[in-house]
């Protein structure tokens, strides 16, 4: 007696060798996930269903989503030996002994107007602090 054949009945996978090329060219272009789907012209879900199943071409798809940076890197070191600019912005970001030093003075002035310090030197004499009377004035229905 011969064994029963399995059948191959159900709906055919929608992720065919051109939508996995098309994935792979978006992830390529730093596509997102849902980008790349779009692209590829197939839904999130049988994306995730795929890669789920498919580890070797999850794992592909996270390394192609590198390459833009990788691409941009090795254009950026192509570039280092004839352009000065270059040389510069780069070293300013990898080195710290490059970096641009820079300083940050932040000055704050907190101006009153005069019914309002007015109103805080009467409290100031029942020990209220400014941040009281203002809340107070500007919600007066609380206090």
């Amino acid at each position: 007696m011969t064994k029963p054949q399995k059948s191959h009945r159900g709906r055919p996978s929608v992720i065919t060798d051109s939508v996995i090329n098309l994935l792979e060219e978006a992830f390529m272009m730093d596509y997102s996930n849902n980008e790349a789907c779009l692209y590829a012209g197939i839904g999130t879900t049988a994306y995730y269903d795929f890669i789920k199943r498919n580890a070797e071409y999850a794992e592909r798809f996270e390394t192609l989503k590198e390459s833009p940076k990788m691409k941009a890197k090795k254009r950026i070191v192509d570039s280092l030996s004839s352009d000065t600019s270059t040389a510069k912005w780069y070293l300013e970001r990898r080195s710290s002994e490059y970096s641009p030093k820079s300083q940050i003075d932040i000055q704050h002035t907190h101006t009153l107007d005069a019914q309002l310090l007015d109103t805080i030197r009467q409290y100031n004499n029942d020990n209220v602090t400014e941040a009281e009377v203002v809340d107070k004035r500007l919600l007066p229905d609380l206090g």
